[in-house]
């Protein structure tokens, strides 16, 4: 989510990536993710996603599921964010 993407934390991640000058950094807007379907994303070797209220993580799932690229974060653990007692468990 483009919220997600300008938020200090996640500028800081990116500016490290950038350093060494290896990367071309791709931000999935919005439009995107919300709208348009996984076949049409862009297509990436690394996928960064973090859970944020309306992100969509099935669509995210589908994805990696059709493109294969190197997951940072493991996607599916990400639904133990919807449930506090789920992560205090973990």
């Amino acid at each position: 989510m483009e919220k997600k993407v300008s938020s200090a934390p996640m500028e800081q991640i990116l500016e490290r990536l950038q350093a060494f000058g290896e990367f071309e950094i791709i931000f999935f807007g919005d439009k995107v993710i919300l709208e348009d379907p996984v076949e049409s994303w862009p297509i990436c070797d690394c996928l960064i996603a973090f859970y944020s209220s309306g992100y969509p993580l099935k669509k995210a799932e589908s994805y990696a599921a059709l493109r294969k690229p190197f997951l940072v974060n493991e996607l599916e653990q990400q639904y133990l964010l919807h449930d506090r007692r789920k992560v205090y468990e973990v």
